[in-house]
């Protein structure tokens, strides 16, 4: 064998800004953040002290600190049945809560309006507060609707992937002798089974699989072939490939192309990572024959007619055509060349 995104917001209400805001520092964070970030660049839910530019480069509605205060309070929190007319949400009317944002009571959340693509979370609404002139905060003011960040973890699995380290495919000849007669060929076997790793992503245990997809075989002499199969043995079916007439050196090499896969629930379930990966094995060198047919009147025991016998110098054979006694194929790659141009002078 050889071997987060971001997304867009827009304000709806009109009892609030009509701008994107643009944010800049968090001093409890001690970052920054954009309005795309709220959903993963805050301290938790809560969010304090945002400065709100509009488009025209202003701060909106005077000063974002009242004293020690913040002007404004953000959170993010799902929706309850109970704050809704009629308790059916339609994302786009004003919802006002008076108080705190407690918890919904169990099984009393509105459902998101849309549904996440694979690998995203639900990103609940945003909610504003601002301080009034008693000092205390006014009533928290839906800011939009759901929305869809990337999941962490899913994201974290993909980058994995693609620089999983996959092994290249093993592989054996047959006939494994170092050559081949041209006109019977060679029959190539790869290893086809999937690689699997284990990595800790985000605190997380997250298994991957690579599973090779295409085998592609090529020579120097500039062929090659691509199959989905990994090959099976010459006394189980197997294809052999034929070579071109001529006695010569070639190497083969084998490319393999991996699709691959990921589980986040100890390979309970797999979900399919894009992209492929490809690897390269080792090359191998066969000698390449063509024995031609001969008349001779000399049998196998060296009697010849005529009552000749026969000559005591080396005799060309399969291995050795130019009979100097040394098989062709156990010449080094290094000197093959030459070695086989010196014997045509």
């Amino acid at each position: 064998m050889s071997g987060i995104g971001v997304a867009a917001f827009v304000l709806a209400s009109a009892a609030v800004f009509h701008q994107p805001f643009v944010a800049t520092e968090l001093p409890q964070c001690e970052r920054s953040a954009t309005v795309g970030d709220w959903g993963a660049d805050t301290c938790g839910s809560q969010v304090d002290a945002y400065v709100a530019i509009d488009d025209g480069g202003s701060v909106d509605e005077g000063t974002t600190q009242i004293g020690s205060r913040p002007k404004f309070r953000y959170q993010r929190h799902e929706v309850c049945l109970e704050w809704l007319s009629g308790g059916v949400d339609r994302g786009d009317e004003e919802l006002i809560v008076q108080g705190p944002l407690t918890d919904c009571t169990a099984g009393t959340s509105a459902p998101p309006l849309n549904t996440c693509a694979p690998g995203e979370t639900v990103r609940p609404p945003l909610f504003r507060s601002e301080l009034q002139d008693d000092g205390s905060y006014g009533p928290w003011i839906r800011m939009g609707s759901y929305g869809c960040d990337t999941d962490a973890l899913y994201a974290a699995a993909i980058d994995a992937w693609r620089s999983m380290d996959i092994t290249p495919s093993g592989y054996e000849i047959q006939p494994d002798a170092g050559y081949a007669i041209s006109s019977l060929g060679i029959v190539p076997i790869a290893e086809g089974g999937p690689q699997t790793r284990t990595v800790t992503l985000l605190g997380a245990n997250v298994q991957l699989r690579a599973t090779p997809q295409n085998f592609t075989w090529s020579t120097s002499d500039g062929d090659s072939w691509t199959t989905t199969s990994p090959g099976t043995t010459y006394a189980n079916g197997g294809e052999p490939y034929l070579f071109d007439p001529g006695e010569r050196r070639i190497q083969l090499t084998l490319a393999t192309e991996w699709t691959g896969e990921f589980s986040l629930n100890g390979g309970s379930t797999w979900i399919d990572a894009p992209g492929t990966a490809t690897t390269t094995s080792d090359t191998t060198s066969i000698h390449i024959y063509s024995p031609r047919s001969r008349l001779v009147d000399c049998d196998l025991n060296g009697n010849c007619g005529s009552n000749q016998s026969a000559t005591s110098a080396d005799a060309p054979t399969v291995l050795d055509p130019d009979g100097d006694g040394i098989d062709n194929y156990t010449v080094s790659d290094a000197q093959i060349a030459d070695y086989l141009a010196a014997r045509e002078r």
